[in-house]
């Protein structure tokens, strides 16, 4: 399921980044991404903003895990703190989100990231609305 809902047409943003969906549970996600150099601020650092991105999207993907085969929660962000910590060291970096409470129609999640050797990079929490459901394409055996 995790690579029909990754690949969706509309996910150009994700593409962009290059950051990919390497496990993905209810109320759990966990994102990797190369360290590119087109993630790089003037400093030569990964911009602040990848990090926030990557806070997002883990939270919601925690979220928003498959109801179905073929449906899966839509969600927009209501509220979103990051924290940055530490510095990106290494050629790859983990988003852990994982959600901590809600309801029916609000939810929020927490994420950590982390460097390749396990250093904290950053933490955030966030918000989020769910926002309906859209369909993805069964899974053909």
């Amino acid at each position: 399921m995790q690579r029909e809902v990754i690949n969706e047409d509309h996910a150009e943003f994700q593409r962009l980044l290059g950051y990919e969906l390497v496990e993905w549970r209810k109320g759990y996600a966990v994102l990797e991404l190369p360290v590119t150099t087109k993630l790089l601020n003037r400093a030569g650092k990964v911009h602040g903003g990848v990090l926030c991105t990557l806070v997002d999207t883990s939270c919601g993907f925690a979220g928003c895990y498959p109801l179905s085969e073929t449906e899966v929660p839509r969600c927009v962000t209501l509220t979103l703190n990051t924290s940055f910590i530490g510095p990106v060291t290494g050629e790859k970096i983990r988003a852990l989100g994982e959600v901590q409470g809600g309801g029916k129609r609000i939810f929020f999640a927490k994420t950590v990231i982390y460097n390749d050797d396990g250093s904290l990079v950053a933490t955030g929490e966030g918000s989020f609305s769910y926002r309906g459901t859209f369909e993805v394409a069964a899974k053909k055996d």
